[in-house]
């Protein structure tokens, strides 16, 4: 939204405008979920700098697949994606060590989080 006409009660139009940048990362990144160790459910956040497809993987210790977060097409920003320690058939997940991965057509990263019960 870029602005707003609003009317008072007596009928005065005010013009509100947004003013908020909105800043473009310069480069990709995958950061540190919050928080860690968490129960039930904990934060994954990402930087893109340009719009890209790409995929959010959780994987247990073993480095099997747990869910699949995200497997679309995402703008140039920054994004949080929650998880609920549920599996892809939606059953929660064992206390331990998870990876999460992200991947777009030009990079991946990986990062280690602890789910507690």
């Amino acid at each position: 939204i870029l602005s707003i006409e609003a009317a008072s009660s007596d009928g005065v139009l005010a013009l509100v405008e947004n003013r908020a940048k909105v800043v473009i990362p310069t480069s990709f990144e995958l950061s540190q979920n919050y928080p860690n160790p968490f129960i039930p459910e904990t934060n994954i956040s990402f930087s893109l700098p340009n719009q890209t497809d790409l995929t959010l993987e959780i994987f247990n210790i073993l480095g099997k697949k747990v869910r699949v977060l995200i497997d679309d097409t995402f703008a140039a920003g920054h994004h949080v994606v929650m998880w609920d320690g549920r599996n892809d058939t939606g059953v929660e997940v064992a206390s331990g060590v998870y990876f999460y991965r992200i991947q777009t057509e030009t990079n991946f990263q990986t990062k280690k989080m602890l789910f507690l019960k």
